[in-house]
Formats: structure tokens, C-alpha cells, sequence
């Protein structure tokens, strides 16, 4: 799970990598699920919404300064997580 800008103000592109070479391309027709929620131990879910496509941007600019787990997963992927940092 490749996120960028990492840290962020406003936006983040979200692309997954099958290997150092080649972009995942789900099967899924729902897309991949992409979940942002905070690393502290809350369980509310800040974002959540679907990647459609490989490199797809995401406006993260109502989320508050702070890191975040970015959870992706569709019924061909095996979940995957990364950080991301908020910073203003």
C-alpha cells in the first residue's frame, strides 16, 4: 500500500503494489475498500470509501493534524494497512 504524499495537508494519492514492478488490479466489482481511522486506539473511521482505480486521490483536508491507519481490502486482496500523517 503506497501512499503519497506521506505526511499529508489535504490530499493523498492511494495505489497498491502487487510486487516493486506491477499495480494490483482488483477483480472485485465493488473496488477495493480504503478505510482511514486513527492510530490511538479509536475505532471511528475517518474515511471510508472505494479505489477504483490504481493512483486515485483522496481528499483528506477535513481530517484533523495526526497519524492514521489506511486500511485497504476487497474479496481478492488480502487486507493491507499503512500510516499516514496529517500535518497542517
Amino acid at each position: 500500500l503506497i501512499i503519497n504524499p506521506n505526511p499529508t495537508q489535504n490530499q493523498v494519492s492511494v495505489r497498491i503494489s502487487q510486487n516493486q514492478t506491477e499495480d494490483f488490479v482488483s477483480t472485485d466489482p465493488n473496488g477495493v475498500r480504503i478505510r482511514i481511522y486513527p492510530t490511538n486506539g479509536g475505532t471511528t473511521t475517518m474515511l471510508d470509501t472505494y479505489l477504483f482505480s490504481n493512483g486515485q486521490y483522496f481528499n483528506v483536508s477535513t481530517l484533523p493534524n495526526g497519524v492514521y491507519q489506511v486500511m485497504a481490502s476487497a474479496s481478492d486482496l488480502t487486507p493491507i494497512q499503512a500510516n499516514l500523517a496529517i500535518i497542517r
